[in-house]
């Protein structure tokens, strides 16, 4: 007898699960008459110059946190490629949310530097400063992420 969770995981359509994380070069090894399979795959050299990723802090996973980012429990990572379309790659917990410190925007900094742009409701001046000398596009939105989403591809070219 197996469990449920075993049947789910065994259903599942992995070769096109992991092509939509972009892995490419399947091969697959059956052992023991097929009852074990080994799937192998590489992850691609996706375009990485037009790849941009997307940092937005929030406390909910819809709305965007509307306080200071760094007070923010979770900043969601999108990615996008050419501006086309927005992938929620990775949801990350910011340990420094109940933290009140000094140069805390870089702490933050650091848990999202893989990012180019972030969406945030507010930010403080010193931290907007030191973003932007990072080389970080900071928009400043609040309500629902989907739409903050739309709303910078629309107003501000992302491409």
């Amino acid at each position: 007898m197996e469990c449920p969770y075993a049947f789910d995981f065994i259903e599942r359509d992995w070769k096109q699960i992991l092509a939509d994380y972009n892995f490419t070069g399947f091969e697959q090894f059956p052992f023991f008459k097929d009852y074990v399979r080994l799937l192998k795959a590489q992850k691609s050299n996706v375009d990485k110059e037009n790849m941009i990723r997307i940092a937005v802090s929030t406390n909910d996973g819809i709305n965007i946190f509307p306080k200071m980012l760094g007070m923010a429990k979770e900043i969601f990572i999108y990615e996008t490629k050419n501006g086309t379309q927005f992938k929620l790659i990775e949801k990350r917990n910011n340990p420094f949310a109940e933290k009140m410190q000094h140069l805390k925007t870089l702490d933050v900094y650091d848990l999202i530097n893989d990012c180019s742009v972030i969406i945030s409701a507010h930010i403080g001046k010193k931290g907007v400063k030191r973003l932007q000398e990072r080389g970080m596009k900071l928009f400043f939105l609040n309500g629902s992420i989907q739409e903050a989403l739309i709303e910078v591809k629309k107003r501000y070219s992302i491409s």
